[in-house]
C-alpha cells in the first residue's frame, strides 16, 4: 500500500473510532501528525494515481466520521487542490451539508439569543440605537453583531452553547474549514455542482445558513446557484443581432458580462457586436473594466422592441419603491447570478443596451479553480432576433 493511502487510512479508523467521538480517546495529536505527513507527501510530489486512492480510501469511510471529525474535509480539499479527483470525495462531503448546516445555524440563532438576553450587550446597543436615532437611522441587535463581527460574537457565547449543543458547536468549529474544501471540489467538478443541484435541499440549506449569520457566508449559496449546460439566448435590439449560448461554470453577473465582451464583440461584418473585444481570459483579468453594455432582463423590453438608450426603465413606482429602484427593475445587475436571469419560454434571456453611466469593475474570477464556459452555438438571423424581439415585447404589453 502506497504511504499516503496508508496514512489515510490510519487517519479515517481514528476519525472512525466511537471513542473519539464520546471524548473518551484524544488522538489529536497522532491526527495533527499524520496531516503532516500526508502535507509532506504532497509537497514532495505524487502522481494524480496516487491521490486518488488516497482519496478513495477516505470515501470509504466517510459516512462514518463523527462530527467531531468533520475537519478532516479541508485535509481532503487540499488532496484535490493537488490534483486529486474530485468526484471521488465529493459526494460524501455534500451528504455532510445539512448537518453541518442545521448545526451552525442553531448556533448562530442561539448567539443571537444569548446576546439579546446579556445586560452589557442590551446597554451597548441602546446607547448607540441613541446616537443612530440623532442622526435618523435605527440600531438593532443585528447591527450590533454585525458591527462587532461574528468572530468577536463566536468567542464570547462559545462556552455556553458548547454546555448546551455539543454538535452545534462542533458544526461551527469546522464550518470554514468544510466550505473551504467544498469550494475546492464543487469549483473543479461540473458532475458534482449537477448532484448537489439535484437536491434542493442543499440549498435551502445554505439559504438558512446565510440568513442566521445575517447576511454573511453567501459563498457556498452562490456555489450551489452555478448554472451548467444552462442555454442562454443574448440579444443586442440596438444592433439587431442575437447569440445562443450555452453557459457552465459562471459564478456571478461580472464574469459573465466579461465573456459578453470577450465572447461576442468582433468583426461587425460578421454577425459580430460592435465595441472594443478583451483580449485576455478573464482569469487574467486582473484590472478594471468600464462594462459596454447594460444588461437587461427580458421585461425591460420597450412596446417599440427596443431598449431605453440612457439605460433607465420606465417602470411605473410600486408601493414603497424609489424612483430610481423602479427605473433599475429590469436590470441584470453584476452583482447578481446567472440564476437570477428571468427566463422567456424557458430559456434565460438577456437583452444589451447602452449602459445608463461608467461602470468599472474588476476582471477575475469568484471561484479561481471553476473554469467558466460561454459556447456561441448558433448566430441569429436579423429575421430571427427581430421575430424573438416581437414575442418578447408582445409578452411584455400583455404582461
Amino acid at each position: 500500500m502506497p504511504a499516503l493511502t496508508h496514512s489515510m487510512e490510519k487517519m479515517m479508523d481514528l476519525l472512525c473510532d466511537p471513542a473519539f467521538d464520546a471524548g473518551t480517546a484524544n488522538p489529536l495529536k497522532e491526527i495533527n501528525d499524520l496531516t503532516d505527513a500526508i502535507v509532506q507527501q504532497l509537497h514532495d510530489g505524487m502522481a494524480a494515481s496516487e491521490i486518488d486512492e488516497a482519496l478513495a480510501a477516505a470515501a470509504r469511510r466517510l459516512s462514518g466520521v463523527s462530527p467531531r471529525g468533520w475537519f478532516v474535509a479541508l485535509l481532503l480539499g487540499v488532496l484535490v487542490e493537488y490534483g486529486g479527483n474530485p468526484d471521488i470525495t465529493g459526494g460524501g462531503l455534500l451528504a455532510w451539508f445539512p448537518r453541518i448546516a442545521d448545526g451552525c445555524v442553531a448556533f448562530y440563532k442561539r448567539c443571537a439569543e444569548l446576546l439579546e438576553g446579556d445586560r452589557e450587550v442590551a446597554g451597548a446597543i441602546a446607547e448607540r440605537a441613541e446616537q443612530a436615532q440623532a442622526e435618523g437611522a435605527g440600531y438593532d441587535l443585528a447591527d450590533y453583531i454585525r458591527e462587532e463581527g461574528w468572530e468577536a460574537v463566536v468567542k464570547r457565547c462559545h462556552d455556553e452553547i458548547n454546555a448546551e449543543n455539543r454538535h452545534a458547536c462542533r458544526a461551527q468549529n469546522c464550518q470554514m474549514r468544510y466550505q473551504l474544501a467544498l469550494m475546492a471540489h464543487l469549483s473543479r467538478s461540473k458532475q458534482l455542482r449537477a448532484l448537489a443541484r439535484a437536491k434542493p435541499e442543499y440549498l435551502e440549506k445554505a439559504w438558512d445558513l446565510y440568513g442566521a449569520m445575517l447576511g454573511e457566508g453567501d459563498l457556498v449559496v452562490k456555489m450551489l446557484r452555478v448554472q451548467d449546460d444552462e442555454p442562454l439566448l443574448v440579444l443586442h435590439p440596438g444592433e439587431r443581432k442575437g447569440y445562443a449560448v450555452r453557459i457552465s461554470g459562471i459564478a456571478v453577473n461580472f464574469e459573465l458580462n466579461l465573456l459578453i465582451m470577450q465572447r461576442l464583440i468582433g468583426d461587425p461584418q460578421a454577425g459580430w457586436l460592435t465595441g472594443d473585444a478583451l483580449d485576455k481570459d478573464i482569469a487574467d483579468c486582473e484590472e478594471t473594466f468600464t462594462a459596454q453594455y447594460n444588461l437587461w432582463n427580458w421585461p425591460g423590453l420597450q412596446p417599440d422592441g427596443t431598449v431605453p438608450d440612457d439605460g433607465y426603465g420606465r417602470n411605473e413606482r410600486r408601493e414603497g419603491e424609489s424612483l430610481a429602484q423602479a427605473a433599475s427593475r429590469d436590470w441584470i445587475w453584476n452583482e447578481g447570478v446567472p440564476a437570477d436571469i428571468l427566463r422567456f419560454d424557458g430559456t434565460r434571456v438577456v437583452l444589451l443596451g447602452p449602459p445608463p453611466y461608467t461602470r468599472s469593475f474588476y476582471g477575475g474570477r469568484l471561484f479561481p479553480h471553476m473554469e467558466p464556459e460561454f459556447v456561441v452555438e448558433k448566430k441569429l438571423t436579423r429575421e430571427e432576433v427581430d421575430d424573438c424581439l416581437k414575442e418578447i415585447a408582445r409578452a411584455g404589453r400583455n404582461g
